[in-house]
Formats: C-alpha cells, sequence, structure tokens
C-alpha cells in the first residue's frame, strides 16, 4: 500500500483520509531529517557544503525508497548475482554514511 502511495502524485487529497496522514507523517519526518542535516552541519559532523537541507533530505528519501523497493521486489535476482538484500541495504547506507560525512568523520569511519 505505502509502494502505491508513493507511485502516484496526489491532485486533492481529503483531510480526513489515510493519505492525508500519510502526507502528515511525511512532512514530519522530513522535519526530523532537515534538523538532523542542520545539526550535522553545525557541529562538524555532516558535509557543510551539501547545500540545501531539505533538499539532501529529500534526495536520501527518494535513494532509500528505491533501495526498499529492490529489496521487496528484486530479492531472487539479487540472489542469482550471490548478493543478499540484506548486503544491499547495508551497502547502501554505507555509501549514504560516506556521502553525508565531513572529511574527518570518513576517515574515522574507513579506520
Amino acid at each position: 500500500a505505502l509502494a502505491r502511495f508513493e507511485a502516484h502524485s496526489p491532485t486533492h487529497v481529503d483531510e480526513e483520509s489515510n493519505e492525508a496522514a500519510c502526507m502528515v507523517a511525511g512532512d514530519r519526518v522530513h522535519s526530523i531529517m532537515v534538523a538532523c542535516i542542520e545539526k550535522g552541519m553545525k557541529d562538524g559532523s555532516v558535509r557543510p557544503d551539501l547545500g540545501n537541507p531539505y533538499l539532501t533530505s529529500v534526495t536520501l528519501w527518494g535513494f532509500m525508497h528505491g533501495i526498499i523497493q529492490i529489496a521487496a521486489t528484486k530479492a531472487q535476482m539479487l540472489a542469482k548475482d550471490g548478493i543478499s538484500t540484506q548486503q544491499m541495504i547495508d551497502h547502501a547506507l554505507q555509501m549514504v554514511g560516506f556521502g553525508l560525512a565531513a572529511k574527518d568523520e570518513a576517515v574515522k569511519r574507513e579506520t
């Protein structure tokens, strides 16, 4: 159901609907993500050159949505190539971590 919700662009949403509730929850998640990204930029754990924290949040959402979709629908294809869905998810999270980490933080992750 969530994948179906994510796959369409709502034109009119009844304020009392589950779709509206999902949209409100999504906005809350993005607000938390933006606050975390901004905090990380201030404390030096997140790269300061990422640009707009909201855009970064939306980009991370898109990236992880794709990873979740592949894990849910392409497990057999991955297994055929010797990759488990857990390996793919772990690798995706590691890539995101390296991409977000400030230079000093990225060096710490490598060691």
